[in-house]
């Protein structure tokens, strides 16, 4: 029940030690002597005047602050300076113990809204504006009472400026010019595109912008030898100093409805957006279908053409029956 080491066990057992009562007999200066610090901390066990130092749970500090109203509030515009005034007193915290946040939790009665920034942030003046543009957004729809503000801590963001690379905005000022967009054309509409897993034709998302790699500490995605000119390529089968032509497909968003003419399953004439005439070339078809477990599965036939002296790629979709113009090449 000690749970001492092999070692110690099996020096206990040829001295004929079994139980507690006989190993607390035994002289403490011998044991010390025989089985060292160890053997002295489970003789005291058996004794029963072992003794160890309280360690405190330390608990994790929070930056929390909440208001009480005397009265009801059914506008934004009362509401930015209590907002500020919170914030404040949370910021002053976060200064005095070297922290920031890049959560902020804003409680509104049984309302809650959660503002992810993409790096730590302890500027106070920016979190309420950020707030309120969430907030205008995504109203509460109710009166509000109680305000609520949590900032989750996170250490702060450390960038070392090159003496000879010009100044960047600064990404705090860049986050809140988003919010004001965001505000305007809606959140999902801000961002980058992103090209997802599959391969449905033209798929992607827009992911909000994020903190450069080399801010947190990774390597860049590419290192540029001090030889690199645009003009070389990384391809085995290109010739160092020659540049490939290569031509580019301009997307039509949405796709344009076109008609189309065949003649023994080849595309002959065609007519979209104004333009109209006799195919003189068409490759294809390319057949692509895929997620027919979901209700927006797609199943269509690509073809490239030339149409007075100009490429374009149409389709046909097959579950509608219809032609569209997807693009066209420069």
């Amino acid at each position: 029940m000690l749970s001492p080491s092999p070692e110690i066990l099996e020096t206990l057992d040829r001295w004929g030690i079994h139980s507690f009562g006989a190993f607390a007999k035994l002289p403490a200066v011998q044991v010390s002597e025989r089985l060292g610090q160890e053997g002295v901390r489970l003789h005291k066990l058996a004794r029963g005047v072992g003794s160890r130092p309280l360690v405190a749970n330390p608990e994790a500090i929070r930056f929390v602050e909440i208001i009480e109203l005397d009265y009801e509030i059914v506008t934004i515009e009362p509401l930015t300076f209590i907002l500020s005034r919170l914030l404040d007193q949370i910021c002053s915290r976060l200064r005095s113990r070297n922290r920031a946040t890049h959560e902020v939790h804003l409680t509104l009665g049984s309302y809650v809204r959660v503002l992810h920034l993409p790096l730590p942030i302890r500027n106070p003046r920016l979190l309420t504006k950020l707030l309120i543009l969430d907030l205008e957004a995504h109203p509460p729809g109710a009166p509000i009472k109680q305000v609520k503000v949590e900032a989750v801590p996170a250490r702060p963001r450390i960038m070392q400026n090159g003496l000879f690379v010009p100044l960047s905005p600064e990404p705090e000022k860049l986050e809140l010019t988003l919010a004001r967009i965001s505000a305007v054309v809606g959140k999902e509409n801000v961002g980058s595109p992103e090209i997802l897993d599959t391969h449905r034709p033209d798929a992607f998302r827009v992911k909000k912008f994020g903190v450069m790699g080399n801010e947190r500490g990774l390597k860049p995605a590419t290192t540029l030898g001090a030889g690199w000119s645009p003009m070389c390529s990384s391809s085995p089968n290109v010739v160092a100093g020659f540049s490939p032509r290569s031509i580019a497909l301009r997307l039509f968003r949405p796709a344009l409805e076109a008609t189309v003419q065949m003649k023994e399953g080849v595309p002959t004439w065609i007519a979209f957006h104004g333009l109209h005439g006799p195919i003189e070339t068409a490759s294809g078809p390319w057949r692509t279908s895929g997620d027919w477990w979901r209700p927006d599965t797609w199943d269509r036939e690509e073809w490239d053409i030339e149409v007075l002296d100009t490429l374009y790629r149409i389709y046909y979709d097959v579950h509608t029956d219809r032609w569209f113009a997807q693009g066209v090449y420069d």
